[in-house]
């Protein structure tokens, strides 16, 4: 219903939602990284709480019916040791 429904402008990103946390436009916005982002943490835009109650989760008024995490980029999706923190133990990979 979202992807169905929400376009992406580089001025206000996917359905109008903006770019929160980010201030403006960052790169790949409008790929998935933007769109993803825009469904699960910007849950108070109308486009992805209207996506959200088509499908029967919640009301579209409430708490989002989704909680969305991150995972430790450096456990997760290592990829070198430029984003994590100095003393990280690459053993736990």
């Amino acid at each position: 219903v979202f992807a169905r429904d929400s376009d992406f402008r580089r001025e206000s990103g996917w359905a109008g939602a903006g770019f929160g946390p980010a201030k403006k436009y960052f790169n790949a916005a409008e790929c998935g990284q933007g769109f993803f982002h825009t469904l699960f943490y910007q849950t108070k835009s109308p486009a992805s709480q209207h996506a959200f109650k088509a499908v029967g989760f919640g009301d579209g008024a409430g708490p989002p019916p989704v909680v969305a995490a991150q995972v430790d980029v450096c456990l997760w999706n290592y990829q070198g040791s430029s984003r994590c923190p100095k003393d990280f133990n690459c053993s736990n990979v």
